[in-house]
């Protein structure tokens, strides 16, 4: 992890390096496809990119229909996330027979360093456009080399007929190139929000704000009116944002009411470490104000023992846990920035976020954010004397967050716009 002033000064010289032109060709930006790896300086992130550039190439699969109005192109299969998953199977089930489908993938290829080193001369070219030092443009003109030289293949490999492309996140680096030729081609383009965006600043910047700065397509299809505002602080325009509600399984139950006689603490990755370190903090103030046990659910990607010694004997157990799991164990949730909270609110699960100082404004609402731990134990005194304001409270900030009323009926109405 890498602290958060400097991610702030990168992600500066990434939108410089983007706005510069530097790297466009044939219409195709390739600052933009390169963007979200850039945030990882250290000589591991380095050698990660480098061992990309010159070991990886892509492998696609494609399925086209007669007459298709879209193309759905999908290139994060590989990440084994259900939900994500769920998004593009959804999209395809609404369209239907209209919709050709590509998908697309790192593989390795023993011939990608040569492919890569034909091109390395022009990516070197195009780096320069990147305040950085010679070693650092040296690793980003190899990724561009690499992405250049998967162009041609990739975008001969897609399906044609189609009038509209969509996309599970045109933020992302393939899809963002597919995006960007197919805006050249004419294409309507839509994407499709995937977490709880939100604005960062130099208190908790991250990879995570390519989500927003790296959005290209003419339209998104988005959770509710918390992203809309937070795109409109970015000055893109609200008709470029279609509510349509998160698009997930829908779940058939609400929590069970039943006392646990613990909370439960969800972590951010570890980007957000310091403020997981905050959460613990706060999570010791609030057992010992109310008298109750805490379970820790990290990140997938943090291991256990990572925060084992940041937390007390009212601890009963850090765990990696769906969150179907964890919300089971808890009566309440002490969080920071995730879309798990969004999820736990559209169950009807009690949320206080602990607002450290570099929480985002999106989450800095009234009944949802706190200052301290002594203030969310008060709070949750005050929520269990009065539940049913607290159901309409819950019930409130999850419609803000997700509107998925009428949801088949208003993403068909977008996807065939």
């Amino acid at each position: 992890m890498i602290e958060c002033h400097k991610a702030d000064t990168l992600y500066a010289d990434i939108q410089a390096f983007k706005n510069s032109g530097v790297a466009t060709e044939d219409g195709l930006n390739y600052a933009r496809v390169v963007a979200p790896y850039l945030y990882d300086p250290t000589l591991k992130g380095a050698l990660k990119l480098l061992a990309l550039s010159y070991g990886f190439g892509i492998k696609t699969c494609a399925a086209g229909v007669s007459a298709p109005t879209h193309l759905v192109f999908y290139a994060s299969r590989a990440k084994k996330r259900r939900d994500y998953d769920f998004i593009i199977d959804s999209i395809r089930l609404n369209l239907g027979e209209r919709a050709s489908y590509a998908e697309a993938r790192d593989a390795v290829s023993p011939l990608q360093w040569l492919r890569t080193l034909r091109n390395l001369r022009r990516g070197l070219q195009m780096a320069r456009g990147l305040s950085a030092s010679f070693s650092r443009r040296w690793v980003v003109g190899s990724l561009i080399a690499r992405m250049k030289s998967i162009a041609p293949r990739l975008l001969a490999s897609l399906p044609s007929g189609h009038h509209t492309l969509v996309t599970f996140c045109d933020a992302h680096a393939i899809e963002n190139l597919v995006t960007q030729a197919e805006r050249t081609r004419g294409s309507l383009t839509i994407t499709n929000q995937h977490g709880q965006y939100r604005v960062l600043d130099a208190t908790n910047m991250s990879a995570d704000a390519e989500a927003y700065a790296n959005f290209i397509s003419d339209r998104m299809i988005a959770w509710g009116e918390a992203t809309v505002g937070e795109f409109q602080k970015m000055g893109y325009s609200r008709d470029r944002l279609s509510i349509v509600g998160w698009i997930r399984p829908q779940s058939v139950l609400r929590l069970e009411r039943g006392r646990k006689n613990a909370f439960g603490v969800m972590l951010n990755g570890q980007n957000g470490k310091e403020s997981n370190r905050a959460l613990l903090s706060a999570a010791s103030v609030i057992a010992e104000a109310l008298d109750l046990a805490y379970v820790v659910r990290l990140h997938p990607w943090t291991a256990l023992s990572e925060y084992r010694d940041a937390v007390d004997s009212r601890c009963q157990k850090l765990i990696h846990a769906s969150l179907e799991e964890y919300a089971g164990l808890v009566d309440f949730s002490l969080a920071h920035m995730s879309g798990a909270v969004v999820e736990l609110l559209n169950q009807g699960q009690a949320v206080y976020l602990l607002d450290d100082g570099r929480l985002a404004d999106v989450f800095r609402r009234p009944g949802l954010a706190w200052g301290s731990g002594l203030a969310i134990s008060e709070a949750v005194i005050q929520d269990r004397q009065s539940p049913d304001l607290l159901l309409r409270r819950i019930d409130e900030l999850a419609r803000w967050y997700n509107d998925d009323s009428e949801q088949l009926e208003r993403l068909a109405r977008v996807l065939r716009s």
